[in-house]
C-alpha cells in the first residue's frame, strides 16, 4: 500500500483526478452530442408536421372533387397514410419512437410537452374526427366539407409553429449550458495544471537543485555540506542518505588525513634521527622526537649492552635536575616492574592504569606520578636491545599510537646500531692512525663512508616502504569508502532520470545527467585507484584460463564501432591464422586491449586509422595497437607508464582521465611475465606493443 506522503502516491492521486476529470469531460461531450443530435431531429420532425398537415388538407380537397372511383379510393388511402404519419410523429415527439430514432421528450422541457399535449388533444378530439367525417361525405356536399376541413386545419399551424419555437429555444439553452460547462471545465483544468507545476517545483525541482548545490560543495572538498530537506518522500529519503554519505566521507577523510599527518611526522622524525652519528645525541633526539610524535607528557629510552644491562637511559619531559637526582639515588633500572616485563615479553605493552598492572612495583623516589603507559621494545636481528616507553597522554594511548611507536622503534634500533658501529669504527681508525701509513687511513675513511652510505640506503628503503604502504592503505580505504555511496548517488539519479520517480522537465533531466556523468567519471577514477592500490599492495592475483584471443579482439572492437562510424575512423585488424586460444587472465588482457584501443580512438582525429596486429614469435604472443593520431614527443615518452600522468597534448585536454590507464596496463602485463612499451612520432601516430608468454 502506497504511503500518501510519497511522491509516487501523490502523482498517482493527481493523475487519477485529472484522468477522472478528462473522462467526465469526454463522456459529457459524447452524451451531449448525441442528445443534441436527437433534439435537432425532434425539431426537424416538428417542422415536418406542418408539411404533413398541409398534405392532409390538399389530399382531402382532391378527394372531394372526385366522384366515387378508383382514383378517389387511392386519394383516400393517401390521406389515411398521411394522417397515420402525422399521428405517429406527433406521439413520437412526446413519447419517443424507435422507427423515428427519437427518445422520449425530457421531463424538464415542460413547455414543449405542454404544446405537444395540446396538439395531440386537438388532433384526437377535433382534427382527426373532422377529417374522417369529411372523407365520408358525398361530392354534393363539397362546399360544406371544405369549410369543415379549413376550420379543422387552420388552427393547427399556429400551434405547430409555437411547438417548433419552443423546441428551438430549449435546444439553444442546452447549447449555452454546455458551453458554460466547458468554460468552467477548462478553468478547472488550468488551475489544476498550475497546482501540478507548483507541486512539482516544490517537491522535485527545488530539492534536486539543493542536491546539486551540495554536490558541488562536496566536489570542492567541503564534506561538511548538508542537504536541508526534511520531507518524508523519496527526495527526503535520498537527502538523508546523501547527508549520511557526506558525514561518512567527512569522517573517513579526517581519519585518513590524520593517518597521513602521522606518517609524515614519522617520516620527518626518522629522517632527523638517521642523520645523527653520535650515540648520546642520537638517543636524545629519539626520545624527544618520539614524545612529540606520540603527543604524551613523558618519554624515556633505555639501551642494553651485550650482557643485558642498561648502558644508556635518557628521558624527555622530566626536569633534568630531578632526573639526575633519581639516577644518583637509584642508578640505572634493574629490569623490574613494567620495564622488566616489557624486556622479558619482547612485545608492545599498553596500560591504562599503571598501578593496577600485575607487574607494577610503583615509582622510584622523586619520580612524578603517572597513570597511563605505552612501551615498545627495540629489536635488532630478532634480539631485544632496549626499550622505548611513553607515559601520561590525555585520553590514553591508542592502537594507532602503538603502531606509530613500534614503527619508530624499529627504525631507532637500526639507527642506534649504525651509530654504535660508526663509533666502533671511529675508535678503531684512531688506533690505526698511529700504526699505518696515509693509504691505510684513506682505506678506513672509505670503509666508514661506505658504512654510512649503507645506513642511508637502508634508511631510504625503510622510508620508501613505509610511505608506499601508507599510500596503498590510504588509496584502498578511500576508494572503498567512496565507491559505496557513489553507487547510491548514481543509482538514485538514474531512477529519477528514467522517470520512475515522476515526470521531469528537460532542465531537470539535464541536471540529473550531469550528476550521473560526474558520478560515473568519479567511480571510474576510484576503480582505477583501487586496482592500482591492490597491485601495489600485492593483493592483485591472476585468474588464468584458456580463451580464444581472436574472439576477444572481435568483442573488444565492437565497443568502438559506433564511435568509429561517428568520427569516420577506420579500424583494421591483422591476426595470424594459427593464433587461436591462449592461457592467461582473460579479464585483465581484455582491460589492457580496451585501454590501448580507447587511447588510440581518443587521440586519432576524424578520418584517421586505428588498428591492432597480433603475431606469434619466440614462444610469446605480441599484440600491437597502432593509430595515425597526434603522436607523442620523445620528451614525454618516459612519462607514459607513470601513475597519475597525462601528457599535455591538444587533444588530451578535451577528455577527462585518471592518468592510470597505461600504468595499470603495464602492471597487468608484468603480472603475466610480459613486457609493454610504446613507439611514437609527433604528427604520425603511435604504436603500443605488449607481449604475453605462451603457457601450455
Amino acid at each position: 500500500m502506497l504511503r500518501f506522503k510519497s511522491l509516487t502516491a501523490k502523482f498517482i492521486f493527481i493523475s487519477f483526478i485529472m484522468l477522472a476529470f478528462l473522462a467526465v469531460y469526454i463522456s459529457a461531450g459524447y452524451i451531449f452530442t448525441h442528445h443534441i443530435d436527437g433534439e435537432a431531429r425532434r425539431i426537424n420532425l416538428a417542422g415536418r408536421e406542418r408539411m404533413l398537415m398541409r398534405s392532409i388538407g390538399y389530399k382531402v380537397m382532391l378527394m372531394l372533387n372526385l366522384q366515387p372511383s378508383p382514383d378517389r379510393e387511392a386519394h383516400t388511402k393517401g390521406t389515411e397514410k398521411a394522417m397515420a404519419g402525422y399521428e405517429e410523429t406527433l406521439y413520437g415527439l412526446r413519447d419517443g419512437s424507435e422507427r423515428l430514432a427519437l427518445k422520449p421528450m425530457p421531463k424538464q422541457n415542460k413547455e414543449s410537452i405542454s404544446h405537444i399535449n395540446t396538439l395531440i388533444e386537438l388532433w384526437q378530439n377535433t382534427q382527426k374526427p373532422t377529417i374522417l367525417s369529411i372523407m365520408k361525405l358525398p361530392p354534393e356536399r363539397k362546399n360544406e366539407s371544405c369549410v369543415k376541413c379549413h376550420s379543422a386545419i387552420r388552427e393547427n399551424f399556429s400551434k405547430i409553429e409555437t411547438l417548433v419555437t419552443s423546441l428551438e429555444a430549449h435546444h439553444k439553452q442546452e447549447i449555452d449550458d454546455f458551453d458554460a460547462f466547458r468554460f468552467y471545465a477548462i478553468g478547472f483544468f488550468f488551475i489544476a495544471a498550475i497546482f501540478t507545476v507548483l507541486f512539482v517545483r516544490k517537491s522535485i525541482v527545488m530539492p534536486v537543485l539543493k542536491l546539486r548545490d551540495v554536490t558541488e560543495e562536496i566536489k570542492k572538498g567541503n564534506f561538511d555540506a548538508m542537504v536541508d530537506i526534511k520531507g518524508r518522500d523519496e527526495i527526503g529519503t535520498l537527502s538523508r542518505s546523501f547527508n549520511h554519505m557526506a558525514q561518512t566521507l567527512n569522517v573517513t577523510f579526517d581519519e585518513n588525513m590524520r593517518l597521513i599527518e602521522n606518517r609524515n611526522a614519522l617520516y620527518d622524525s626518522i629522517k632527523d634521527i638517521m642523520g645523527e652519528p653520535l650515540v648520546d645525541r642520537l638517543l636524545k633526539k629519539i626520545v624527544d622526537r618520539s614524545r612529540r610524535l606520540i603527543g604524551c607528557k613523558y618519554a624515556a629510552i633505555g639501551i642494553l649492552n651485550e650482557k643485558g644491562i642498561y648502558e644508556h637511559f635518557v628521558s624527555s619531559g622530566i626536569d633534568e635536575q630531578m632526573f639526575e637526582g633519581m639516577m644518583k639515588r637509584q642508578g640505572l633500572p634493574k629490569g623490574k616492574g613494567l620495564l622488566g616485563h616489557l624486556l622479558k615479553e619482547g612485545k608492545p605493552l599498553r596500560v591504562d592504569a599503571i598501578s593496577k598492572h600485575p607487574a607494577s612495583i610503583g615509582f622510584p623516589e622523586g619520580h612524578p606520578p603517572m597513570k597511563t603507559f605505552l612501551g615498545v621494545p627495540l629489536i635488532l636481528h630478532d634480539k631485544v636491545t632496549g626499550r622505548l616507553y611513553f607515559t601520561e597522554k590525555e585520553g590514553g594511548f591508542t592502537q594507532e599510537d602503538e603502531d606509530l611507536a613500534m614503527s619508530f622503534a624499529n627504525t631507532a634500533a637500526l639507527a642506534i646500531n649504525n651509530a654504535r658501529m660508526l663509533k666502533e669504527v671511529k675508535h678503531y681508525s684512531e688506533r690505526l692512525e698511529e700504526k699505518v701509513e696515509e693509504r691505510t687511513e684513506e682505506l678506513e675513511n672509505a670503509i666508514r663512508e661506505q658504512q654510512y652510505l649503507n645506513a642511508e640506503l637502508e634508511q631510504r628503503r625503510s622510508e620508501a616502504e613505509s610511505a608506499n604502504r601508507a599510500k596503498s592503505d590510504f588509496l584502498a580505504n578511500m576508494s572503498h569508502e567512496l565507491r559505496t555511496p557513489l553507487n547510491a548517488i548514481i543509482g538514485f539519479s538514474e531512477i529519477m532520470a528514467d522517470g520512475m520517480a515522476g515526470p521531469l522537465t528537460e532542465q531537470q533531466k539535464e541536471y540529473l545527467n550531469d550528476v550521473i556523468d560526474s558520478g560515473q567519471h568519479l567511480l571510474n577514477l576510484i576503480n582505477d585507484i583501487l586496482d592500482l592500490s591492490k597491485v601495489e599492495a600485492g593483493k592483485m592475483e591472476l585468474e588464468p584460463s584458456e580463451f580464444n584471443l581472436r574472439e576477444l579482439i572481435e568483442r573488444s572492437l565492437v565497443m568502438f564501432k559506433e564511435k568509429a562510424m561517428k568520427h569516420n575512423i577506420k579500424i583494421k585488424t591483422d591476426v595470424e591464422k594459427e593464433i587461436e586460444s591462449i592461457v592467461a587472465d582473460e579479464r585483465k588482457i581484455k582491460q589492457v586491449i580496451f585501454n590501448l584501443l580507447s587511447n588510440a580512438m581518443k587521440f586519432t582525429p576524424d578520418g584517421g586509422n586505428v588498428g591492432i596486429n597480433i603475431t606469434k614469435a619466440d614462444n610469446e604472443i605480441r599484440i600491437t595497437v597502432w593509430d595515425t593520431g597526434v603522436g607523442i614527443s620523445k620528451e614525454d615518452m618516459p612519462k607514459l607508464f607513470q601513475p597519475f600522468q597525462q601528457l599535455e597534448t591538444v587533444l588530451s585536454k578535451k577528455y577527462p582521465g585518471t592518468g592510470l590507464g597505461l600504468n595499470l596496463c603495464k602492471r597487468f602485463v608484468e603480472l603475466h611475465g610480459g613486457k609493454i612499451w610504446g613507439e611514437s612520432e609527433v604528427g604520425k601516430g603511435s604504436e603500443f606493443i605488449f607481449t604475453i608468454p605462451l603457457k601450455k
